[in-house]
Parts: C-alpha cells; sequence; structure tokens
C-alpha cells in the first residue's frame, strides 16, 4: 500500500503503541514539514472543523466538507 510513496511522505501512527493521535497537530506539522500550500480533510464534522481551525491559526490554507445539509 505504501510503496508508490516515498516514505519521507507517509506518517504511520500506531494506535496501540502511541494512542490516539492529534490528528489537528499532526496535520499542521506535515503539512509544515512538507511545505504544503494546502491541507484538504476528509474526516467527521469534529474532526474537520479542529484540523481546517488548526491549520487557519497557524496561517495555512484548508478545505473541508461543511456538513451543513
Amino acid at each position: 500500500m505504501m510503496s508508490g510513496h516515498s516514505k519521507e511522505k507517509v506518517i504511520v501512527h500506531d494506535t496501540a503503541v502511541l494512542g490516539r493521535p492529534n490528528v489537528s497537530e499532526m496535520s499542521v506539522n506535515a503539512a509544515n514539514n512538507f511545505g504544503a500550500q494546502v491541507v484538504i480533510v476528509t474526516s467527521n464534522p469534529q474532526g474537520s472543523r479542529d484540523v481546517v481551525n488548526a491549520c487557519k491559526a497557524n496561517g495555512i490554507a484548508a478545505f473541508g466538507p461543511i456538513w451543513d445539509s
């Protein structure tokens, strides 16, 4: 599954070992490390809001589903 991606661009978080991740923090760190211009979020309503808000607070453009229907 990961063979088509460079190891520098893959994040593996084993929840059995490391527990639940702070996805917002991981997203901001990954965007900064990768030099990303934008973050696209596909998550549940709360997860999407958390990541988009964290990115925006750090000056990173972020987009996710609107969840208004």
